[in-house]
């Protein structure tokens, strides 16, 4: 999976394979040959090499070189956070036995949408996450939900001809008001659990092959309700349009969840036809996310997904080998664990960056207790905390 951009803050190693390495060792060894470089620069020779002959580690000034270049955080970045520690590992001669603890992770709260009602609200409701997280860094704010509603104040035309635009604050007040407290706000966006684009502009939505009408999840005397489809041109513009107006507004990432099918039954396959029978049709899911991350542009963008879809395979939104964004937030909900993920990510492939979502700040403890060859692991958000 390959990053779109590193984060305004935090810096990630970008890498090229898709397959993930040995952490510990690659973690270990910049380390070392960063205070090294230094040294040999500083100092000289004669004092770095018992350094190296203490630590038993080794490079050439070249590499040193090489690294040091990597790593150097540009000259305006004010903070330099360490997402991960490592530990001593014992290493048999094939070097496969590396391991990497969780030791330091950035924490953080995630608002309900409630909190955007209006300033007054949403300045009470940061405060109260810096009350609950006092070392928090990041705070997840929902700005289109569940069902279409969007929580600020939008300019883009389908979403207040649709009945969407519902927010009373500007995205500017929103990023303000949480960088006052010390947040650093990240953007949260739901794509395609949208009844209200389609419901406006059936073209949005999902229709039946053989009569043209829009489809619907149930009767509409039964309560039935359309969903946004990543078929349409007209949704993937709109998301689009509201991507590139989020990214423009101060955040320093774009978090997309319900990135998915609706709860198709076999007789809704049927009338809608191939498009959604079609047994890659994930792919055109991926195809909206690497849209969406383009239009970001520098802003990262991150696909929020449910750990529990992904570990049985019926998350079709996951594909690490075609995914072009910086990362995933897997939502553990109370039926995963963070050890759990860890070990997924070892099996499957690299992703740059992997944050763990939970109703509570459990998994904040389960991550320093726990050791693994996973990538690196940016940290925890507690739900829905006020």
């Amino acid at each position: 999976m390959r990053s779109r951009r590193q984060p305004k803050v935090h810096k990630y190693a970008k890498r090229r394979s898709r397959h993930i390495s040995s952490p510990g060792r690659t973690v270990l060894s910049i380390c070392f040959t960063f205070v090294i470089a230094g040294a040999i620069g500083v100092v000289g020779y004669s004092i770095a090499k018992p350094i190296l002959q203490f630590t038993g580690t080794e490079s050439t000034s070249q590499d040193a070189s090489d690294l040091v270049e990597e790593l150097a955080a540009p000259a305006e970045t004010a903070v330099q956070t360490t997402v991960i520690a490592t530990q001593s590992a014992t290493e048999t001669t094939q070097m496969q036995s590396e391991t990497v603890a969780l030791a330091e992770t950035l924490v953080g709260v995630r608002l309900s949408e409630s909190a955007l009602a209006d300033a007054q609200t949403l300045s009470d409701a940061i405060a109260a996450a810096r009350e609950s997280v006092p070392d928090g860094t990041i705070l997840v704010i929902p700005l289109k939900v569940q069902g279409g509603a969007v929580f600020y104040q939008t300019s883009v035309d389908l979403a207040a001809q649709c009945g969407a635009a519902q927010g009373t604050l500007t995205l500017s007040e929103i990023t303000a008001a949480a960088q006052v407290e010390g947040w650093m706000p990240i953007a949260e966006c739901s794509l395609l659990y949208d009844n209200l684009l389609p419901d406006a502009d059936a073209q949005a939505g999902y229709m039946v092959e053989d009569e043209g009408s829009r489809w619907l999840d149930n009767k509409k005397e039964s309560g039935g309700k359309p969903w946004a489809s990543p078929f349409s041109d007209v949704m993937v513009a709109y998301c689009t349009a509201l991507i590139q107006e989020i990214a423009a507004g101060g955040f320093e990432q774009i978090w997309c969840t319900d990135v998915m099918f609706p709860p198709f039954r076999d007789t809704d396959l049927s009338y809608i036809g191939a498009s959604v029978q079609d047994a890659n049709r994930g792919e055109v899911l991926v195809q909206l996310m690497n849209t969406l991350a383009d239009a970001a542009g520098t802003t990262p963008v991150l696909l929020e997904t449910d750990a529990e879809s992904v570990l049985d395979g019926t998350d079709e939104a996951l594909d690490s080998s075609a995914l072009e964004i910086s990362g995933v937030a897997f939502d553990l909900g109370t039926q995963v664990q963070a050890q759990t993920m860890l070990d997924w990510m070892v099996e499957q492939t690299e992703v740059l960056q992997i944050w763990f979502l939970a109703d509570d700040g459990t998994v904040s403890t389960e991550m320093e207790q726990t050791q693994s060859d996973a990538g690196e692991v940016s940290g925890w958000i507690a739900y829905d905390a006020e």
